[in-house]
């Protein structure tokens, strides 16, 4: 089972993940600048969205605010560090599907990530 992931703030995990989703037949984005994010939202059809909290902060709040706004039914999954804890929430305010403390497992990561893009094509 594919689907189409938008990834931003690719790290090194988010990497091999990529590379592990590509050949289970995935379509995945790599986008980091808003007006690009913004463009993809509207033109082809998004089942979830990977943001890292970590590296963008509060950028990533306004990200998922924008998302949620363009393409309600994209779901977003955020992974984020212990210390950002408050993001997370404020995440979770905003619709977020699930958030990952790092570190994280994979293999939970992909879970997620397959029941987030059934969600979607349930809505």
């Amino acid at each position: 089972m594919g689907g189409t992931i938008l990834i931003i703030e690719a790290s090194m995990l988010l990497e091999h993940l990529v590379r592990y989703l590509e050949v289970k037949d995935w379509r995945i984005h790599k986008i980091r600048e808003h007006k690009e994010i913004r463009r993809l939202l509207k033109q082809s059809p998004i089942d979830v969205v990977l943001l890292n909290l970590s590296d963008l902060k509060n950028e990533g709040i306004t990200l998922i605010n924008m998302i949620k706004k363009i393409t309600p039914e994209t779901q977003v999954i955020t992974i984020n560090s212990g210390d950002q804890i408050h993001l997370s929430i404020e995440g979770m305010k905003l619709g977020v599907f699930y958030d990952f403390i790092m570190p994280l497992d994979v293999d939970s990561l992909i879970t997620k990530i397959v029941e987030a893009c059934q969600f979607t094509r349930e809505s």
